[in-house]
């Protein structure tokens, strides 16, 4: 049972394991803990700090959602598994209210949740389970729900009660991974070419495709206020990228120096965080961050003592407090970046004007 807790854990959110030598210590790194388990998960922290993710319980036996906040006295984690219900549930994103999108197995069968200091069941398209995946700061929610004969799962948007079908790109199944307060939504659909899979946005009216990079497939994963979204997307050569999608174009946005990387988040800054392969003969993963300019990788802006290798960084608030998952001392747990002073953390945009540098 324990290890089957953890590999769902590890399925969640895709974790991987990596080590290199820090050089400079921008951030401070705090371990958010665990419920009592070997592993947690942190996934989105909003512009107070709180921060929202899954973790086991004591003995491995439980997965549970959490949502957790800097202390006095160091990290302060919120056990939500008991209020959702179940014996696994997972949150996934949080807004600046406190809201919560969340997911947990409820009679048998994984159920979207919207927490509001109580849980609330969102519903299905008419089949037996749903998830919730992202919501703004108007509550709204966003997941993907079995429908009717739970043969496809199709995106939907719960806005004031209602619960709406966003369809296809054409295909059978699609998910919804974000929106932002303009009720823009973005995520992935399956195409009417079988195995194709492209990124979305809907901003009414229907799915509008992204594009790639070159290769078959795309997943949109955040959006920002300003609209702009971020992914990741194949390449013509068969390799993965991190994208940034503005006014109509996909940005490749490179590695570290690998193969492969994906952006999983972005602020109103333009700063987008995610996990790329730092050598092309590794398949292991670190974290990054991106401004307008250089992909740099976290791993070399902590203490190198810190017992820390930092293999994805989930979101980033507009403090430029980043959250995400690594390796501490052997074991999965959540990390919390907190900037040593705003240079640390600003764009690199930012940074040259204050320089008095330019482009």
């Amino acid at each position: 049972m324990k290890a089957k807790v953890i590999r769902r854990l590890i399925a969640f959110v895709a974790v991987t394991a990596a080590c290199m030598p820090a050089v400079a210590a921008d951030y401070y790194v705090i371990d958010l803990g665990t419920l009592g388990g070997s592993a947690s998960a942190s996934l989105s922290i909003n512009d107070r700090g709180q921060v929202v993710g899954g973790s086991t319980t004591m003995g491995d036996t439980a997965l549970h959602a959490f949502i957790a906040r800097l202390g006095e006295r160091g990290p302060v984690l919120q056990d939500l598994g008991t209020i959702l219900g179940g014996t696994i549930s997972q949150a996934w994103a949080i807004n600046a209210k406190g809201q919560i999108a969340a997911a947990a197995v409820l009679d048998g069968h994984i159920t979207a949740l919207l927490y509001t200091g109580t849980a609330k069941q969102i519903g299905t398209l008419g089949g037996a389970s749903s998830v919730a995946r992202g919501l703004n700061n108007k509550g709204e929610v966003v997941g993907y729900s079995a429908v009717a004969g739970d043969s496809e799962a199709h995106a939907f948007v719960f806005s004031h009660g209602n619960l709406l079908d966003l369809g296809t790109l054409g295909g059978t199944n699609s998910t919804a991974n974000a929106i932002n307060s303009d009720g823009a939504v973005v995520g992935n659909s399956e195409t009417s070419s079988p195995g194709v899979t492209e990124a979305f946005i809907y901003r009414g009216g229907g799915l509008r495709s992204l594009g790639t990079l070159g290769g078959k497939n795309s997943y949109a994963v955040a959006i920002n206020e300003e609209g702009l979204v971020v992914g990741s997307a194949n390449t013509a050569d068969g390799t993965t990228h991190a994208f940034l999608f503005d006014d109509g174009n996909m940005r490749d946005l490179g590695t570290l120096g690998g193969n492969n990387s994906d952006a999983f988040g972005i602020n109103e800054e333009a700063q987008i965080v995610g996990r790329a392969q730092f050598a092309t003969d590794d398949p292991r993963t670190h974290a990054f961050l991106l401004g307008r300019c250089q992909m740099i990788d976290l791993n070399n802006s902590i203490p190198s003592d810190s017992g820390w290798v930092l293999q994805e960084a989930r979101a980033i608030n507009e403090n430029g407090e980043i959250v995400g998952i690594g390796q501490h001392q052997g074991q999965t747990h959540s990390f919390l970046l907190v900037p040593k002073d705003e240079s640390a953390a600003e764009s690199c945009d930012a940074r040259d004007q204050r320089q008095g540098g330019g482009k």
